[in-house]
């Protein structure tokens, strides 16, 4: 994972096993990264559907998720990136309520109980 990139949280929505023993988690991930080439420079939140597929005798796992499919917001300027900033830095809870709304509705899936991990979040 890049080093302008912390991984929040993955909820995980299920696993999938197919007829050739393939393993399909779906998960909605939500990071928090830094952007310096949008029209926001700074911090943005972002929630995204994805899969991670594991392969029978296949010690690898690869992650996919379709494009447009997830949601992101500008949350905190930054001039240039500072990895403590990244680090410690608390996005507010309604943003992600937003967000997740939005993904849910936009993809039919069921939200899960974002209070579990408001230990992340501002409220």
């Amino acid at each position: 994972m890049s080093k302008n990139i912390r991984e929040i949280h993955a909820f995980s929505l299920g696993e999938i096993v197919k007829p050739d023993e393939t393993k399909i988690e779906k998960t909605i991930k939500i990071t928090l990264r830094y952007v310096k080439d949008s029209g926001k420079r700074g911090l943005h939140l972002s929630v995204t559907p994805t899969q991670y597929e594991t392969y029978p005798n296949s010690p690898v796992s690869f992650e996919k998720y379709k494009g447009y499919t997830g949601s992101s917001t500008f949350v905190h300027p930054m001039t240039r990136f500072s990895a403590k900033k990244l680090a410690e830095y608390k996005p507010s809870l309604q943003h992600l309520k937003i967000l997740m709304e939005d993904v849910c509705a936009r993809n039919g899936i069921e939200q899960p109980d974002i209070t579990t991990i408001k230990q992340h979040f501002t409220l």
